[in-house]
């Protein structure tokens, strides 16, 4: 069974505390960027939360855990009721900065997802670039350092880029299959399974090849 968040509700009142605006399973939310770029920092997860990496000086019991990588950027969360902008410090995953890569700008609109999370998969948060607007039509972008340090109690520093490599992205080939594939009409016999023609194969002589070491 699937664990699903709640949509985002808006502000109560048109003034509130800044926070951080973390996207939960089940969540869909569109954005508009106000930073020219997304500060990152290094996390270690311990005792069921995210606790700030210090370059200057981790404690060695924290340091010994597993890195990630978190982002941070001023946007505005959408609600289409009452229909405003609201200001939020989006916390970027690993995973959406890599959507985000060479594409974010301020003047941007994103829409970001995170499907429901199974007993089976953990879907990461996603992002898909939906508009690029006028950057001067956009509200200034806010101070957001002093959000992130109250989310972690520390005193925290911006300047840690992202260490996941790049996706690799690759496409598909439409070329002529193997010959040993076809059938006497010059068809691909498409009712037998890889098993059945591998077999096949194997009868008219046909040997795997050896891996490389």
């Amino acid at each position: 069974m699937g664990t699903t968040a709640s949509a985002p509700r808006p502000p109560e009142s048109g003034n509130y505390v800044l926070r951080v605006f973390r996207i939960e399973p089940g969540q869909t939310i569109i954005v508009r960027a106000l930073s020219k770029r997304v500060e990152g920092l290094a996390t270690h997860y311990a005792r069921g939360k995210s606790e700030y990496c210090n370059p200057d000086g981790c404690p060695v019991s924290l340091h010994k855990e597993k890195r990630f990588w978190k982002g941070y950027a001023a946007v505005e969360l959408w609600f289409e009721r009452p229909g405003v902008w609201a200001p939020y410090v989006l916390e970027v995953t690993e995973a959406l900065e890599l959507d985000f890569r060479g594409k974010w700008a301020r003047g941007q609109l994103w829409q970001i997802d995170r499907l429901p999370v199974t007993t089976k998969n953990k879907p990461p948060v996603t992002g898909l670039l939906l508009e690029e607007r006028d950057p001067d039509s956009f509200p200034p972008a806010f101070e957001i350092l002093p959000t992130v340090a109250r989310l972690y109690h520390a005193d925290v520093a911006f300047g840690i880029p992202s260490w996941i490599p790049d996706r690799t992205i690759v496409g598909l080939t439409h070329d002529e299959g193997p010959k040993a594939l076809k059938t006497q009409d010059g068809q691909t016999p498409s009712n037998k399974t890889m098993k059945e023609i591998a077999e096949e194969m194997k009868s008219k002589g046909w040997k795997p090849p050896t891996p490389a070491l």
